[in-house]
């Protein structure tokens, strides 16, 4: 409910804001009349009520916006590889970890391992599901079917339930040393949040 009282609350100001500063210019054009008829064009207004209830929208206005971009800023879902680093030398199997923030419930984080150039889909280990803010690893295994030194992208998934389902199935425990049944590509509802590409020695 808190998003739509945002947009509410942003959408009366614009509104309210338009009405303000409309009436303000009749104002400012009644004004520059009654100086003209009564041939005195120093004369000050007497009345500064719409002016002032339209700067007092615009701060509405102001306010609003920046509450509506903080609140969608703090409820972003973010999930992100902080190692190994891109394009780093990794051995056969490593630990990857990662940073996540609003996980929505019912989803689960996946590293997967994809062997470069257009390898097949390796989800790694165990699903990160205590994971919602804050820190998470798991083990990783760079290995290809040719078992040779080579690249690989590192992808971090969010996946729903019917897609951790999927990946579940095709899991490659890394303490094994031996690739799972893989995946020919990802299945719906498991979304890429972030990817980088290592080199095994």
């Amino acid at each position: 409910m808190g998003n739509e009282w945002l947009i509410i609350s942003a959408v009366a100001a614009i509104f309210s804001l338009g009405a303000a500063l409309y009436a303000a210019r009749r104002q400012r054009v009644v004004v520059a009349q009654s100086r003209a008829s009564s041939g005195d064009p120093d004369r000050e207004p007497t009345n500064q009520f719409w002016l002032i209830l339209s700067t007092v929208w615009t701060l509405v206005f102001i306010l609003a916006i920046g509450a509506m971009i903080w609140y969608f800023a703090q409820e972003e879902t973010r999930v992100s590889i902080v190692s190994p680093a891109p394009d780093a030398l990794v051995g056969e199997v490593e630990i990857v970890e990662g940073q996540s923030k609003n996980v929505p419930d019912g989803n689960t984080i996946w590293v997967v391992v994809v062997p470069a150039p257009g390898g097949r889909y390796y989800p790694q280990g165990e699903p990160i599901v205590n994971a919602a803010d804050g820190q998470w690893e798991t083990a990783a295994l760079f290995q290809n079917e040719a078992d040779e030194p080579g690249s690989f992208e590192i992808l971090v998934v969010l996946a729903d339930r019917d897609a951790h389902d999927r990946l579940n199935g095709a899991t490659t425990l890394a303490g094994l040393g031996e690739l799972g049944p893989a995946l020919e590509e990802l299945p719906a509802g498991a979304k890429v949040y972030d990817r980088i590409t290592v080199f095994r020695r």
